[in-house]
């Protein structure tokens, strides 16, 4: 979809520039990957049976963080990222997934 967002200070309200948020890939269930905590404070735990690379995105699609997963349990240290929520994306050769987390 097509968003903006309205901000309204001391009565008067100004409008963002539109920003685009789109999902390409179809999310699944798998045994093969486990993300938690969620919510998560300082560190987010990825187990996956796969090479993958995760992508960390903010609410307005900009990539906050790259990381390489390995083939076992992976800790993110998220410590540096503000409270809120974050779109992750987890890719290998075999799958896509995507999973929404908030920071708390």
């Amino acid at each position: 979809g097509v968003y903006a967002v309205d901000v309204t200070t001391n009565g008067c309200t100004t409008t963002s520039s539109d920003f685009v948020y789109l999902i390409t890939a179809t999310e699944f269930q798998s045994a093969d990957l486990k993300v938690y905590p969620n919510p998560v404070s300082d560190k987010l735990i990825i187990e996956t049976s796969h090479d993958a690379t995760l992508s960390v995105y903010d609410v307005v699609g900009r990539l906050r963080i790259f990381h390489l997963l390995n083939k076992t349990s992976n800790t993110i240290v998220l410590d540096e990222l503000p409270h809120g929520h974050y779109l992750i994306k987890i890719e290998s050769h075999d799958f896509k997934k995507y999973i929404k987390v908030q920071k708390k």
